[in-house]
């Protein structure tokens, strides 16, 4: 966990207040535009960054729309300014579960979904918001409501996930509650952390599914049996992993001239995975998936792809959701129909050779084999060519309190834009290689801090109220 707020302690606990007023009484945090037809929004504070994959978790509580008031609850993540950051959460008006966009115009919904009972006003809720890249995932009394993708943003002239902006709470015309806010990073237990490095032999990649395998000078090289069949090699674990564990493959691969090839995962066969590939020909990287030997691709995203260059390829699983980043810069992320860590995974040579110089596997969802004869993979020790590492879970509570604590803030800003392209094919089992580009425009603003002040009522209030330099925008 990075940071969590119960409010107990009467204060804001690292909130800073953007638009509305937010009172902190009897242990939870109170949230109410200024006036009719405002908005009410202020952001987290987390003072580190945030990795590829979080969650933010809350309890939410709408009060009774009544004299034009709304009913409405959002947890907000890439925040930027008043009018550019996206939010889910509940509203009564549509009686659904919501996911959308804060724009100069107003509050966009771009996604809903029913809730079993409806949504009902003075009312708690927990809610959970699981963003993996560009792809979130909103949750509602531990019920999957929806998972959707967004176009990702461009920030500095480069394409970046929604970990870039600030998250926080907010709401539209309405007043509510939350309370037991908790920004939370996955996996909180790995269970299984082994990079291979193929000094001496395959390691854990043993299961050599179609094509050629074999390691050579310290590589572990593949490449495909025909034009139609793929070279595909799993890395054998001795168990499957649960389907909606937390899986995280990195691989550091090269690919020879026209080469499409690098991680296959939620694997049942060499006719039906998915995969996340650098495609050398269309010079992009492409998230994909192949049925009955039938190649789609998914989402694509342009790239500089030398042939014989080692590239990282870091492919984050969870849920139906998968991310990808290329050399630590963010490439892109799809949402499929249904969970994917209990298939097969680990590598894929489609096209050429695939060379693998070392593959990092990571995740929450390994348990040991349970049976007398069954070895953890590689001896359940890190041997030559590879290592692993596991960790364990803690937890903590505390007390409520009643103290109550007010903050009350305005603000003006310019508005931006966050527009992109993107674009999916399907083909045959032939790859494509029309190259698709996403392309993004946006500005964002970032005031300085300012102190709060007290008022002879001892009540703290924060005037021009200014957003902490958070995850990904450090000075």
């Amino acid at each position: 966990m990075l940071r969590s707020a119960d409010f107990n302690d009467a204060s804001f606990q690292a909130f800073f207040a953007d638009s509305g007023v937010f009172e902190v009484t009897g242990g939870t945090l109170s949230v109410g535009a200024a006036s009719l037809g405002g908005d009410a929004a202020a952001v987290y504070n987390i003072d580190q960054y945030l990795p590829i994959y979080f969650e933010v978790a809350a309890k939410v509580y709408m009060n009774k729309p009544t004299a034009g008031w709304k009913a409405n609850a959002f947890v907000i993540f890439d925040y930027f300014d008043p009018f550019d950051f996206k939010f889910a959460g509940l509203d009564t008006s549509t009686n659904k579960i919501v996911m959308g966009r804060r724009t100069a115009t107003g509050w966009v919904v771009d996604v809903q979904a029913a809730i079993t009972g409806g949504v009902k006003h003075s009312t708690w809720y927990t809610m959970l918001v699981a963003v993996n890249g560009t792809t979130v995932t909103v949750l509602v009394n531990n019920k999957a409501a929806f998972t959707d993708s967004v176009t990702p943003r461009l920030y500095n002239g480069q394409l970046v996930a929604l970990n870039k902006g600030f998250i926080g709470v907010g709401s539209d015309n309405a007043r509510g509650s939350f309370d037991n806010i908790a920004v939370q990073v996955l996996p909180p237990t790995v269970t299984f952390d082994k990079t291979e490095t193929f000094a001496n032999s395959a390691g854990v990649v043993s299961d050599a599914l179609a094509g050629g395998w074999n390691v050579s000078g310290g590589q572990l090289v593949g490449t495909p049996s025909s034009s139609t069949t793929p070279g595909v090699a799993l890395a054998d674990l001795g168990t499957t992993l649960s389907a909606n564990s937390y899986l995280e493959l990195t691989g550091k691969v090269s690919l020879t001239t026209g080469g499409f090839g690098g991680i296959a995962f939620d694997t049942y066969s060499s006719t039906e995975y998915k995969f996340a590939a650098l495609d050398l020909t269309g010079q992009r990287l492409v998230i994909g998936h192949v049925s009955r030997g039938v190649v789609t691709v998914d989402a694509a995203v342009a790239r500089t792809l030398a042939a014989g260059s080692f590239h990282t390829l870091l492919v984050t699983i969870k849920g139906a959701s998968v991310s990808v980043t290329v050399n630590g810069a963010f490439a892109g992320s799809f949402a499929f129909n249904s969970a994917l860590a209990d298939g097969g995974f680990g590598l894929l040579a489609r096209t050429g050779t695939l060379r693998v110089d070392e593959l990092r596997i990571r995740t929450d969802g390994y348990s040991a084999p349970t049976s007398a004869s069954a070895s953890s993979p590689s001896g359940g020790t890190a041997s030559a060519g590879s290592t692993g590492t596991a960790s364990a879970p803690t937890t903590t509570s505390t007390a409520p309190t009643s103290t109550t604590t007010t903050s009350t803030a305005t603000t003006t800003s310019t508005a931006t834009t966050d527009t992109a392209t993107t674009s999916t094919a399907t083909t045959d089992t032939a790859t494509t290689s029309t190259a698709t580009t996403s392309t993004a425009t946006t500005t964002a603003s970032q005031p300085l801090p300012s102190d709060g002040t007290s008022d002879s009522s001892g009540t703290t209030t924060q005037t021009d109220p200014a957003l902490p330099v958070g995850p990904g925008r450090k000075q």
